[in-house]
């Protein structure tokens, strides 16, 4: 899972101002996150159809589909694509009993994340604008999207859940 910044090596991006952005990086990271979500939620849809028994599908998104990161405008923009497919198929699936929903957490600070999040002057003034002042677990991303795949969520649907320890309500 990654909820943070990279290269574009590995579809996150490269850290760019949107005066400085490479569309062709921007291009890759909208087809990484936004194309791949709208193509997994198409087949698996069809298949839960065919099926005849209903389901649920949980995307992870993003923080950075919900507020403004600086930096970060190709993959912002493609988390907030995705927030959008999931709450189109949500309003197109409801009929056949599947539930579409997303997560958005904040960084969750993996050596993957760690080489940018991790910067003293990028994590420190980060944290102090968050309520809850730390990085959340995968286990934490976890607990949520199980929860929104078993019954206990059997009338949540649409739903982009921030798992962001208070970010996005400042």
């Amino acid at each position: 899972m990654w909820t943070g910044s990279s290269t574009a090596a590995d579809g996150g991006g490269a850290i760019e101002k949107t005066q400085d952005a490479d569309v062709e990086v921007f291009d890759k990271v909208m087809a990484i996150n936004a194309r791949s979500a709208l193509l997994v939620t198409k087949y698996a849809s069809r298949e839960m159809i065919r099926a005849g028994r209903g389901g649920a599908i949980v995307k992870v998104s993003s923080q950075a589909s919900l507020v403004g990161l600086a930096g970060h405008i190709a993959y912002g923009s493609s988390k907030a694509a995705m927030d959008n497919i999931t709450r189109v198929s949500a309003l197109e699936l409801g009929e056949h009993s599947i539930r579409v929903n997303s997560v958005n957490p904040t960084v969750v600070m993996t050596p993957m994340s760690a080489w940018y999040w991790g910067r003293p002057e990028i994590e420190g003034p980060f944290l102090e604008q968050m309520p809850l002042g730390r990085w959340a677990t995968e286990d934490e991303i976890a607990g949520p999207i199980v929860f929104l795949l078993s019954s206990d969520a059997a009338l949540i649907s649409g739903v982009c859940l921030p798992i962001d320890g208070g970010y996005t309500s400042r």
